[in-house]
């Protein structure tokens, strides 16, 4: 689970640690360093072992446990596709049997669980427990069979990795016909990024490197080595050019281009000075040239790659079900 709090909110990734942060929420309560429940802003997520109308309501049940919270102000349902039956999925099995070969749930099946899903979220939030619904990872399709079948529409958020390299603007449209807010996820870097896959998409940069060599007289110095690694989005030369140019970190620009796109962001660090210049971001604008630079990276992306960061131990990463 990742858990990303500021002053007014609070996300959190999955269940993993819904009852730590149940327990700082009620300290800060106790504390008075925030004097209402109403100050902040909770997102929790279904965990998608949870698919159908039961497990649903459970999934949530057991989160307002954990948080111990009477309601959650935003609840995604987090993964358009079903559980694994393990972690340890081996490639011989997946390549003979199909990206499904280990899915609690047959592919076929996936609409009809979703939509029972949907209903239990929409009466979650008749009855109180959450203050509105969203989802995460959803695609155009699924998004667009959800519609038949939903009752309360649209849903407040789809949650979805979005940035230069991987813009969805399909998605995003649609999104915006549909007045979805897209909330960005990865919008600095993918997680399951491989050293080899920033490669592939972005090349290589030289970094300085800092090496300590010893003198005859055993005092030690410090020399400045240059060193090849492969290009990240954060260090990639287009972003930092534009990060010397307007005087900004690298991550306020990346940040700020995804905001200018009308995505909400989201983004998590361990770092707290990093954490509040990440929330600088409100103070400037690219300009139309500067986006168009930053919209041009995407270029990067071969024909054979999709651009995606995340996910990359997936079979059905790229979420092509129905």
């Amino acid at each position: 689970m990742r858990v990303s709090m500021y002053r007014y909110g609070l996300y959190i990734r999955g269940g993993y640690t819904e009852r730590e942060v149940g327990k700082a929420i009620r300290m800060v309560l106790d504390n008075q360093k925030i004097l209402s429940r109403n100050e902040i802003f909770v997102i929790t997520k279904h965990w998608r072992k949870f698919h159908g109308y039961e497990n649903t309501l459970k999934c949530l049940n057991l989160s307002l446990k954990r948080l111990q919270l009477d309601y959650v102000d935003l609840w995604l349902m987090h993964w358009p596709g079903r559980a694994y039956s393990t972690m340890n999925r081996r490639k011989e099995v997946l390549q003979k049997d199909g990206p499904w070969a280990y899915s609690t749930s047959k592919a076929d099946e996936m609409p009809n669980l979703r939509s029972q899903t949907w209903l239990a979220m929409e009466d979650a939030l008749k009855n109180g427990l959450v203050r509105s619904t969203g989802v995460s990872n959803f695609t155009v399709k699924h998004l667009q069979t959800l519609k038949r079948t939903a009752k309360i529409w649209p849903p407040a958020v789809n949650q979805v990795e979005f940035h230069p390299l991987y813009q969805q603007e399909d998605l995003r449209e649609y999104c915006r016909q549909e007045i979805i807010i897209l909330q960005a996820y990865a919008s600095l870097r993918g997680q399951d990024a491989s050293k080899a896959k920033w490669k592939e998409l972005l090349g290589e940069v030289e970094q300085e490197k800092n090496v300590e060599i010893n003198r005859e007289d055993n005092l030690l110095r410090r020399k400045k080595k240059l060193k090849v690694i492969p290009a990240t989005l954060l260090s990639h030369r287009v972003v930092t050019s534009l990060a010397r140019s307007t005087g900004r970190p690298p991550a306020q620009i990346l940040l700020r281009w995804a905001l200018q796109h009308n995505c909400a962001v989201i983004h998590k660090t361990s770092d707290r000075k990093r954490c509040l210049k990440n929330m600088q971001i409100f103070n400037f604008e690219l300009s139309e040239e500067q986006m168009n630079v930053l919209d041009k990276l995407r270029q990067n992306v071969p024909e054979s790659s999709s651009g995606r960061l995340c996910w990359r131990n997936d079979p059905l990463r790229m979420l092509e079900f129905d």
